[in-house]
């Protein structure tokens, strides 16, 4: 069974590959001839600059005679000697540059010319005032090479460093191997243009030849990577084969650019990074557009898809734009790289904000192994050009040095950044008692598991799904944790711990357990105490039934005084209600009206008095429930609201009606024979029961005149 290839070794060895090619670099650039002065090209021709003095040079030559394929006129005053004719473009940052291929293959035949006069120890410069310098040719060493060199390779080295790190942890993800072929483009394109774009004056023109061919295949490629990226992230658009197709387009378009089957590098080199944006910014609309109800995607296309194009096409509209148009391009090509930076800047951005790519702490870690490195070969460098030490002394020095600074760096970062990650049960017991005190019902604590849950660990989504997971487990490599809730009542769905910044670890799982052991105590707690209430409030009713209902009965049944059997009716009512109101299961409004209805009827059934009934239709055919409280006080205000029509105003008709007002219930009595009107009322213990009622309902209750004899009782209960 092979062994499996851990991260590190692969790490190891990627960045083992890419400081081979760094040197390799290096060791190139040093071996070209240079001379001791700099070169500068300037709209006036090529500048060399010397100890503060600089000439605008027209032509080279060697101090022997040598055969050259032209010579200046003899109005340069120097006929004894063959001069070469230097031009501007001799200097010419990118062959490229030159729009069309005669002018492009003749840069290489210049190239290698001037660098075979180069080979000689001395050659002659002569000015534009006449004058003749004799330079003296060496190769350069490695601290002579400029700034622009160095700025290439780290954006070339940055590129491929974040590019291995993500296909290194997420090796199986198809948009990842894409991300990972943008940086091996990037190495392909800069490191060749890092070479010839900073010669001192020329190379040899078959060489710069194949770093030119070799820049545009990284070019190519890495249009062709750039457009599968935006295909398949964050999902792919369809499964049609547009990977396979990009690629082997700009393969072709390469070829024919290679070959020169191409009219001018309009159509190739330039054409088809301009297009590249355009198609990019066209994938990514409908990318937005599919991911319209999924914040987490549509998060992801606008911070990396924009970021990522705002830097490609940036590099585009400087420098291959202008050239396309007639004019040079808007800056140099060695700055202008660092534009690139953006899309992996942006990527370790959103991998700390948005989670981009699935990554998280491991992103973070490998990132601190590679800033320890650096730290320790950077002052390595430093010390040796600083210090008059050896090789061994400068890295004892550096690793000293490294180790003083790093690891209080490192401390630092861990305990400000990474703590986030490592949640303990004793933070977050706080708000699991909070959660959980102080709740009766088992819909409350089930209630505050979800928001105690979304306090604790503030993901971006939330959903609660109806199947039953067996235990809490981590989905996706750390993007969903799913968290059964207790007793069958589904499963939480959380997405993107701490709004995108990190992944779900093991550690969330085991403080989730943790809690849902505490939630599970607090239902059981809860189920018992609703148990102990039902138990009790069973034994109350069965004994008030059997003792206190049993003496009602007999007075109704054996009294001869029809007014103590009216009484004794009210009694029986008020005592079958209030049993009632102590089973606290839900029943049916439509239940409750008609028992409301045929009581009031009993009520005033030996009174001279008419009652009519106005109840909407709606009350019979709806599914809304009402518990025990709301069925007493409800029947109960409507009771003692009829008892005083009927006993206190004497009222001869009485009308109640009873509908739905959106999610509140109305029950409105009316009835004459009022001699004054309710404001003049003196307010005694029956009107105030009948408020602390209607105030225990979260509702209210009103009296309003309609006429000078007649009043209108309003009730109005939420549901």
């Amino acid at each position: 069974m092979p062994l499996s290839v851990t991260p590190s070794r692969l790490t190891s060895f990627g960045v083992g590959v890419l400081l081979l090619l760094n040197l390799v670099c290096v060791l190139i650039a040093q071996s070209l001839p240079a001379l001791l002065g700099e070169w500068q090209q300037t709209e006036t021709g090529l500048v060399y600059q010397r100890d503060q003095q600089s000439w605008v040079i027209q032509a080279m030559a060697l101090p022997a005679p040598v055969l050259l394929n032209t010579a200046l006129p003899d109005s340069a005053g120097h006929d004894a000697i063959d001069w070469y004719p230097l031009e501007r473009n001799d200097l010419v940052e990118e062959p490229d540059f030159l729009t069309w291929f005669d002018d492009y293959n003749r840069l290489f035949e210049r190239q290698t010319e001037i660098s075979q006069m180069l080979q000689q120890p001395q050659v002659l410069l002569l000015t534009d005032r006449g004058e003749v310098l004799t330079e003296a040719v060496a190769s350069r060493h490695w601290s002579d090479l400029p700034g622009a060199f160095w700025l290439q390779l780290a954006v070339a080295d940055i590129a491929m460093l974040v590019a291995l790190l993500l296909w290194i942890f997420r090796r199986g993800d198809p948009a990842v191997s894409q991300y990972c072929m943008l940086g091996l483009a990037l190495l392909v394109v800069i490191l060749p243009a890092a070479l010839y774009s900073t010669r001192p004056l020329a190379m040899d023109g078959g060489f710069f030849h194949v770093l030119s061919v070799l820049d545009h295949f990284g070019l190519f490629l890495f249009a062709a990577a750039i457009l599968s990226l935006v295909w398949l992230f964050p999902t792919p658009l369809s499964q049609r084969p547009f990977v396979r197709w990009s690629y082997l387009t700009m393969m072709l378009i390469w070829l024919l650019n290679t070959l020169q089957w191409v009219p001018s590098f309009n159509w190739t080199v330039r054409l088809v990074p301009i297009l590249l944006v355009f198609i990019t910014l066209v994938l990514i609309v409908f990318h937005w557009r599919r991911t319209a109800g999924q914040p987490a995607n549509r998060m992801a296309v606008t911070w990396f898809l924009l970021t990522m194009v705002v830097g490609a096409s940036s590099f585009v509209m400087v420098i291959f734009l202008p050239p396309m148009l007639g004019y040079e391009p808007l800056m140099s090509q060695s700055i202008a790289f660092t534009l690139f930076l953006s899309i992996y800047i942006s990527l370790a951005v959103g991998v700390a904000r948005y989670r981009l790519f699935d990554l998280g702490r491991w992103w973070f870690e490998a990132g601190l192994w590679l800033l320890s490195g650096a730290i320790i070969v950077v002052l390595d460098i430093a010390i040796l050009a600083l210090l008059d030490v050896t090789y061994q002394q400068a890295t004892w020095i550096a690793l000293a040095a490294a180790g003083w600074m790093y690891f209080p760096v490192r401390q630092f970062l861990i305990h400000h950044i990474l703590r986030k990650y490592r949640l303990s049960l004793d933070a977050t017991l706080p708000d699991l008692v909070a959660a959980v005190s102080g709740t009766s019902s088992q819909s409350e604590i089930l209630g505050n598991i979800q928001q105690c849950f979304q306090s604790v660990f503030s993901p971006l989504e939330k959903r609660l799904l109806e199947t039953q997971h067996p235990d809490v487990c981590i989905a996706e490599e750390g993007l969903k944790l799913y968290i059964p809730l207790p007793q069958q009542h589904g499963t939480l769905e959380l997405t993107h711990a701490d709004s995108g910044k990190r992944l779900f670890n093991s550690s969330d799982v085991s403080i989730t357990r943790s809690m849902m052991h505490l939630f599970e105590q607090a239902l059981e707690s809860s189920d018992a105490r609703q148990e102990g209430r039902r138990l009790e409030r069973e034994r109350i009713r069965q004994d008030m039934h059997d003792s206190l209902g049993g003496y009602l009965l007999a007075i109704i049944q054996q009294s001869r005084d029809s007014r103590i059997r009216q009484m004794g009716r009210y009694a029986w009512s008020e005592l079958r209600d209030i049993l009632s109101s102590l089973d606290t299961g839900p029943t049916l409004l439509s239940q409750s009206v008609v028992n409301w209805r045929t009581i009031l009827n009993r009520l005033v059934a030996e009174d001279d008095v008419e009652l009519r009934f106005d109840i909407d239709d709606v009350l019979y055919q709806t599914e809304q429930q009402l518990n025990g409280l709301q069925r007493l006080n409800i029947g109960q205000m409507l009771r003692e609201g009829l008892v005083n029509a009927v006993r206190h105003s004497q009222a001869q008709a009485v009308d109640i009606r009873i509908h739905l007002d959106g999610n509140d219930l109305m029950a409105c009595l009316e009835h004459d024979g009022v001699d004054q009107p309710p404001e003049r009322w003196r307010k005694g213990r029956g009107m105030n029961h009948l408020v602390q009622r209607a105030e225990q309902l979260q509702g209210s209750i009103e009296w309003r005149s309609l006429t000078d004899d007649r009043v209108a009782l309003r009730i109005r209960v939420p549901l």
